[in-house]
């Protein structure tokens, strides 16, 4: 059995919630999927252990069952994408796949021969139905950034090379989080408008960001050893600064805790704006926030970063 390293407690100076939807949620997602026919039964068991219901459930902890299931459905199907990028090895077919998917967002394409492309259309269908046009746009622009840095990767794994490190950090903008941000955002329909989307506003996105993508980067790297994945920022800095993988750990740990004390600036910032729409920026906030502590709620009640390594401390 290998060993795994151990990843210092994770800790926000601001609380979590989930929803009461949570179980019913993810029971839907279930029953969606088996609907959709995307998943084959030994794969559905092991999806259904990852609890993206749950996740939706820690993203709209006052969000209504229809928010909550259409968060969780695209959880779904973003790791059955995720999964099958970091298995593809043609970057040419992986892109291909990827502008299939997106002519679904833009143009309302469908294909009954791929039955996972058919579910994706399912839920943007769904999604439309609940959503406004500018923050369609704003999605699809976000999905298409983060879609695009998926393919990035995939080239890095079919050429058997590893990103530098400052290229990591710039791609790594460009993630699902995102997406979710944009998902906690359509609660309630409170949108928040173009014109007061400033360097404040997106100092504190960025900010949020970064503070999910480090989590992410210290709960995965067990699962990301063991599999072989160069994609993480410990890793990355391990490599180009010749440090110990203990010592790259709590240099993320260190710049994770940072971006806390910078997000709680830029955030207060944001909300000290006088302007017309408190309300937006205060439901938006609120979205970032469960952003940040459901998917540290979520990654440890899922399988998804599970991995059967005993824990040690490696110099």
């Amino acid at each position: 059995m290998k060993r795994a390293v151990v990843i210092p407690e994770i800790k926000y100076p601001f609380p979590g919630a989930i929803s009461k939807h949570a179980k019913e949620a993810n029971l839907i997602t279930y029953n969606w999927s088996v609907s959709q026919k995307i998943l084959d039964p030994l794969r559905l068991k092991n999806y259904d252990k990852q609890k993206v219901g749950y996740l939706a459930a820690r993203v709209h902890p006052t969000g209504d069952l229809e928010d909550i299931v259409l968060t969780s459905d695209f959880s779904l199907l973003f790791s059955m994408l995720d999964d099958y990028s970091d298995k593809v090895k043609n970057e040419m077919e992986f892109k291909l796949y990827i502008e299939e998917l997106l002519s679904i967002f833009q143009r309302g394409y469908t294909n009954s021969n791929d039955t996972l492309l058919s579910a994706w259309a399912d839920w943007w269908i769904r999604l439309k139905k609940v959503t406004i046009a500018t923050w369609r746009e704003r999605f699809i622009f976000d999905a298409t950034k983060c879609f695009y840095t998926m393919i990035w990767e995939v080239g890095y794994r079919e050429n058997n090379s590893s990103p530098s490190l400052q290229e990591y950090r710039i791609e790594r903008q460009f993630t699902v989080n995102n997406l979710m941000f944009d998902l906690a955002e359509k609660s309630n329909q409170n949108y928040v408008p173009n014109k007061i989307r400033d360097e404040k506003f997106y100092n504190t996105v960025e900010s949020a960001n970064k503070i999910v993508n480090w989590a992410n980067d210290l709960v995965s790297l067990n699962k990301e050893l063991e599999d072989g994945d160069a994609h993480n920022l410990v890793l990355r800095i391990q490599v180009e600064n010749n440090l110990t993988l203990n010592q790259a750990i709590d240099k993320v740990y260190q710049m994770h805790n940072e971006e806390i004390v910078n997000y709680t600036r830029f955030e207060q910032e944001l909300l000290d704006t006088n302007n017309e729409f408190q309300h937006e920026l205060k439901h938006f906030t609120f979205g970032l926030r469960n952003c940040i502590t459901g998917f540290l709620g979520w990654s440890e009640e899922s399988s998804r970063y599970k991995t059967s390594n005993v824990k040690e401390k490696i110099n």
